[in-house]
């Protein structure tokens, strides 16, 4: 059957007549070509400016420490991550060039979304067979959801870390689940490389965030058992097995070629277990993952309640006047809704407004869980365009929507903050719900329709605004760039001149004793970025943390446990502190004492908030 309505070809399904496709009319055509056009736009305009501020800023903190660890991955091994056998000899192969690496995280970001998302469409497609019978319909959706991924730049460094492998190596694992549960249901082998593809995920999930990969895989394994069910004991074993097989080809691969994964997994293990008894305990972070996630919530529910009952009332109305009424408060409440986004400042990026534009994305799941929900007891009579007698849907759907949840767990954020770098997920969800039988009112479609143009729209203006005016710890791109120059590592991006006469200032002052790359520098806290900045090595962990200095004494005492890592040039010391006595007996478990080794603190002349203890044998 013709359909008829532009809207309608994405937006809503419709019913299919047994044994014939759905005939495509040429306005509905156009519609989605426009649809896939705007999605592309919408894309490329966040991987361009990803692009072109590759070369821009410089974050001293946790940037500084994922550069560090890159810097020294096969040689420093105190760590409670393992991305610096991922990332650090990309790093090495790109000739230590930070630009560069941004644009290798882009690639992956740009290629693990597009997979996810044609992956998805694909098997969609299934489960909608009165959508339109044209590529195009699913073009449309996969570049929504390739758009949406813009929130991967919404507030997070530009370099990648340990978070870019869990959000990855999630999207990935859905990918394999989807293009599984496509083959069961076309009654068709699963074949060996998905499994096994899964598994080498899995490994490199679990090496770089052992938290959250053990989330996001018992979820995935749960929903494969549910997929694979129609296969028999015999088939989900054999699927097992290529999963186990991956994997075990993976680890032998990260043992011979990176590093010996006994020593490694064993200082992993020891720094997680410092953190997990102190920072990030289990039970303190699900707390505050809860309330967290709660105040959000009415934060949304307080802010946009208008829009909320509208959505409830779209999908209940009956009779011709009601679904009347029912349209004009959907678009009152749209109306209200973009103003208070646009005010309370939703539109931009950054960490400074974290907490304005995770309101409309909460709101959008709202609304998508409210219409998923409700559709599912739609009235009878309404068009149906379920597959019958196949897999149920929802295990896939489901495991889609908990997945930013999961690949975000173990951080010490609230967990939203983390889980909206995995949009994508939630975005297909949305476009499943915006595609399905259940929309029957005109309240709904409309509804609907706004809520896929709002995951477009807000994924793509939040992160261009963190890439170009609110980046990471930085200054806006308008404010003047300029080199660091003498200051090698640093050599490949542009930073405010505050920033830049700053480093320049600490190498002038420590340019005679960092003659060979890795001298070993001790910076108390969190002062990574500057080790990096001077081509050196830290003692320990290359992370100092501000917040747990037991964990720091602790990385210090070990990495002195059978002799110092070093030969005759003792540890440079730099503090925007006074070392404690705690500190003081780190050190000495080092065989260093600061009254018998160092000259007294000095400041640095052009970076006044840091200080330097230099080794008195070095010292003029």
């Amino acid at each position: 059957m013709p359909v008829d309505s532009t809207a309608e070809a994405f937006v809503t399904a419709q019913p299919a007549t047994a044994g014939a496709a759905p005939q495509v009319t040429t306005s509905s055509r156009w519609f989605l070509r426009l649809a896939t056009a705007a999605g592309v736009v919408a894309a490329l305009t966040w991987i361009i400016s990803a692009a072109l501020t590759a070369r821009y800023y410089f974050d001293a903190t946790d940037e500084g420490f994922y550069l560090l660890s890159y810097r020294w991955w096969d040689t420093e091994l105190r760590t409670y991550t393992g991305a610096q056998y991922l990332y650090g000899p990309v790093f090495e192969a790109l000739g230590y060039d930070i630009a560069a690496l941004r644009i290798f995280r882009l690639l992956t970001v740009v290629a693990v979304h597009l997979a996810f998302a044609v992956t998805f469409m694909r098997w969609l497609r299934l489960h909608r067979p009165g959508a339109a019978a044209t590529g195009w319909w699913e073009a449309a959706g996969a570049s929504v959801i390739v758009a949406s991924g813009g929130m991967v730049y919404s507030w997070l460094p530009s370099t990648p870390g340990y978070n870019d492998v869990a959000l990855l190596g999630a999207l990935l694992a859905a990918a394999v689940v989807l293009v599984t549960a496509r083959r069961v249901e076309l009654g068709r082998r699963t074949g060996a490389a998905a499994p096994a593809m899964l598994g080498v995920v899995a490994v490199g999930m679990f090496l770089a965030k052992s938290s959250s990969a053990a989330a996001t895989m018992l979820v995935v394994a749960v929903v494969l058992a549910v997929v694979l069910s129609p296969t028999g004991r015999s088939g989900r074993w054999s699927y097992a097995g290529f999963v186990a097989l991956g994997a075990l080809v993976a680890v032998i691969g990260v043992h011979v070629v990176l590093v010996p994964l006994p020593v490694a997994v064993a200082a992993m293990t020891e720094v997680l277990q410092l953190v997990a008894s102190a920072t990030n305990s289990p039970t303190a972070l699900l707390a505050h993952y809860l309330g967290t996630t709660f105040v959000l919530l009415m934060d949304v529910l307080a802010q946009h309640a208008a829009l909320v009952v509208a959505a409830v009332v779209s999908m209940l109305v009956r009779g011709r006047r009601a679904q009347v009424a029912a349209v004009v408060l959907v678009l009152v409440g749209l109306g209200i809704t973009v103003v208070q986004v646009v005010v309370l400042g939703g539109p931009r990026g950054g960490v400074d407004n974290l907490s304005a534009f995770l309101v409309p994305v909460v709101l959008m799941l709202t609304i998508g869980v409210l219409v998923g929900g409700l559709s599912l007891g739609r009235p009878v009579g309404a068009p149906t365009t379920e597959t019958t007698g196949g897999p149920s849907p929802l295990p896939v759907v489901l495991l889609l929507a908990v997945l930013p949840l999961t690949q975000a767990a173990g951080t010490g954020n609230p967990i939203l903050v983390l889980a909206v770098n995995g949009f994508a997920a939630w975005a297909a969800v949305l476009v499943y719900v915006a595609t399905g039988p259940g929309l029957a009112t005109p309240a709904s479609r409309v509804l609907m329709t706004a809520l896929i143009v709002g995951v477009v729209v807000v994924p793509t203006v939040v992160a261009t605004d963190a890439l170009w005016k609110h980046p990471y710890h930085s200054a806006a791109a308008s404010a003047e760039h300029i080199a660091a120059a003498g200051v090698p590592p640093l050599s490949s991006v542009l930073v405010d001149p505050r920033q830049a006469a700053e480093y320049v200032a600490i190498h002038a002052v420590l340019d005679p004793f960092i003659q060979f790359p890795g001298r070993r520098i001790m910076a108390f806290d969190e002062l990574s970025g500057v080790v990096f900045a001077m081509d050196g090595r830290s003692v320990g962990e290359a992370w100092y943390s501000a917040s747990d200095p037991a964990r720091t004494r602790a990385g210090i005492t070990w990495a002195c446990d059978s002799e110092p890592p070093w030969a005759d040039s003792l540890p440079l010391l730099l503090a925007r502190r006074e070392l404690s006595g705690a500190d003081e007996d780190a050190l000495s478990g080092c065989g260093l004492d600061l009254g018998r080794d160092y000259a007294p603190w000095s400041t640095v002349p052009g970076a006044p908030w840091l200080t330097v203890r230099l080794p008195i044998a070095e010292s003029p």
